[in-house]
């Protein structure tokens, strides 16, 4: 909820890559994550237990560097998108808990 409070601070924003954000994130919490491709994807996950995670979270950490730092992509618009991702997990998350009341199974 900090994040959502914080949200109308900002001096900067462009509601364009907040949309984008948004809608993609949205696409992949929905439509992607019922293919084929997601199904193999969770598969290979499982498989690799923790370390193929910690390995996906370092991969992303290293991705958002190059665009940010080697890329040179302005901040306005990596707020922006961030802040759209963080928005649909938000509205995805309280969607399905108040659709199924419960968070058991997660």
């Amino acid at each position: 909820m900090l994040f959502l409070s914080n949200l109308t601070t900002l001096t900067r924003f462009d509601w364009l890559w907040v949309a984008g954000g948004f809608v993609a994130t949205v696409l992949v919490l929905g439509p992607v994550a019922q293919s084929s491709l997601a199904a193999r994807a969770s598969e290979r996950s499982h498989a690799g237990g923790v370390l193929a995670g910690v390995a996906v979270v370092a991969g992303f950490i290293a991705l958002a560097w190059i665009v940010r730092e080697v890329l040179g992509v302005p901040q306005p618009f990596l707020r922006g998108l961030a802040s759209g991702v963080f928005l649909a997990v938000a509205a995805f998350t309280s969607v399905r808990v108040l659709a199924r009341r419960s968070v058991e199974g997660w």
